[in-house]
C-alpha cells in the first residue's frame, strides 16, 4: 500500500501527520508543494483547500485527521503482515 502526503514546509498539521506515520515506521512519499505550482493547481482543481493532503490506496483526505491516520496505519500493517486485504475498512 502506498501513502503519499502533500505538504508545505511551514504547515504544522503536515508535520504532525508525518510524525504519526514516522512513529509507526510507515514509509510514505512526501511531496512538498511550496514551489510546485503545477501540483498546487492540481490539488486545488481536485477540491483540496488545506494541507496536508493524504492519499492512500483506499482514501484521500485533507488536514490533520488522527483517526484516519490510525486506520491507514492499521490497514498498512495488516496488509504487510498477512498479505491479505482488510475487508470492511471504511475511511471516508
Amino acid at each position: 500500500m502506498s501513502i503519499k502526503i502533500y505538504s508545505s514546509s511551514s504547515c504544522p498539521q503536515c508535520a504532525m501527520t508525518k510524525r504519526l506515520y514516522d512513529r509507526d515506521g510507515i514509509v510514505y512519499e512526501s511531496v512538498v508543494i511550496d514551489n510546485n505550482d503545477a501540483v498546487q493547481a492540481r490539488l486545488r482543481a481536485d477540491g483540496h483547500r488545506q494541507l496536508p493532503v493524504v492519499e492512500t490506496a483506499t482514501a484521500t483526505w485533507t488536514g490533520f485527521q488522527p483517526e484516519l491516520i490510525k486506520a491507514s496505519i492499521e490497514h498498512h500493517k495488516a496488509s504487510q503482515t498477512s498479505g491479505a486485504v482488510v475487508e470492511g475498512l471504511s475511511m471516508s
